[in-house]
């Protein structure tokens, strides 16, 4: 038994490399290091420790690794880049991440989930005609029918619609801006009206 992988030195990594013992040790370690990044909720960090595993070492020290681990870091990999999405700010970077998601693992039990949030993200950003299509996506595969339904009503019908939409966004926006520059951002509570 091996300490933690990161707190190895490099002759302590060399000497069990020697040993198939070793090397199922060192194998071991990598992918516990992925697994303890995602149980403490840290996917970026298990997104990078899943592909460290799989690109370099069951690439190095593949035939000595323990079976099974392979498979299981394809799934933790799979769940971590979903979950990682999340963490992601901009409503840009988390459609660019949901389509790459998309794209990279077209069979994840995941994706219903994918085209929904992406369908909220593409409605949030005016995109209507797009988020209809995430929205019909993940219908299809099979995300609550009652959730899909009230989303897709929200939607503007038709390009008046979708205008008014806008206008009316972007007065609120800038009267919240207005406010927030008058009160502070800190004291955004104190913009809202409550006696009316």
């Amino acid at each position: 038994k091996l300490p933690e992988f990161g707190f190895l030195t490099t002759s302590e990594i060399e000497k069990a490399e020697r040993t198939p013992e070793g090397r199922k040790a060192l194998c071991q370690a990598e992918f516990d290091a992925a697994k303890k990044a995602y149980d403490s909720g840290d996917y970026k960090s298990a997104v990078e420790e899943y592909k460290k595993f799989l690109e370099e070492t069951l690439v190095k020290l593949g035939s000595d690794c323990p079976s099974g681990l392979s498979d299981i870091a394809k799934k933790g990999l799979e769940e971590a880049s979903f979950r990682a999405i999340a963490s992601l700010t901009r409503s840009e970077d988390r459609i660019a991440a949901y389509n790459k998601f998309i794209t990279a693992y077209p069979g994840s039990a995941f994706l219903k989930d994918a085209y929904f949030t992406l369908g909220a993200l593409q409605a949030t950003s005016f995109n209507y005609e797009e988020a209809k299509k995430n929205y019909e996506e993940a219908r299809k595969r099979g995300y609550n029918l009652i959730d899909i339904d009230k989303a897709l009503a929200t939607l503007p019908k038709t390009e008046e619609e979708a205008k008014l939409v806008r206008i009316h966004l972007n007065s609120f926006r800038e009267s919240w801006e207005f406010a927030e520059g008058y009160l502070g951002k800190n004291n955004y509570l104190a913009s809202v009206n409550l006696e009316n």
